[in-house]
């Protein structure tokens, strides 16, 4: 890819050829697109195109879960997951190695993110409902699953933040006391 100074462009402006080659040429190097895409809504991220918010980058990461711990406390249904990247190497179910990148405690479940230990959570399940029976619980996403990670980088004032975010169904799982 040439290097150039790219502008941002201003509502009814048409995209130049060379700033589609350059888009183009990004994108087949799957790498991160320079902010002079943004729009004011999101940032071309890495890998995709996230539209996370004013000034944030998005890029996904296929990965397994590998530990979690509660979120919250006193405990909310929600919990802060570890993970590891992974690159298929076979076809079919299975064939998965571990990749390089790896976090801790860093990625969030946007399922979870609405429950509260009261009502309905946002599996779907009414924790205080007359068919949610004593002895059960949500749990969070299973260690061992495989998820796909977008990564959120934003900013607080002056401070940079990177949280990874994925969706997955809680299972409700418990014993009958019958």
């Amino acid at each position: 890819m040439s290097m150039f100074n790219l502008q941002k462009v201003k509502e009814g402006d048409r995209l130049s050829a060379r700033r589609h080659n350059a888009l183009v040429d990004a994108v087949q190097q799957n790498r991160a697109l320079p902010n002079s895409f943004a729009d004011g809504k999101g940032v071309y991220g890495r890998r995709t195109r996230g539209q996370a918010g004013a000034g944030t980058a998005v890029s996904l990461i296929l990965a397994r879960i590998t530990g979690s711990q509660a979120a919250d406390d006193p405990a909310q249904n929600r919990w802060k997951y570890s993970w590891q990247e992974i690159q298929k190497n076979a076809v079919g179910y299975g064939g998965w190695i571990n990749g390089e990148r790896s976090g801790t405690l860093d990625a969030f479940n946007s399922i979870e993110d609405m429950n509260d230990n009261i009502g309905e959570e946002g599996n779907g399940v009414n924790v205080d409902g007359i068919d949610f029976p004593p002895g059960f619980e949500i749990k969070p996403a299973a260690i061992g699953a495989i998820i796909l990670l977008r990564e959120a980088v934003f900013s607080v004032g002056e401070t940079t933040y990177t949280e990874y975010w994925f969706a997955y169904e809680n299972a409700v799982d418990g014993t009958c006391l019958a």
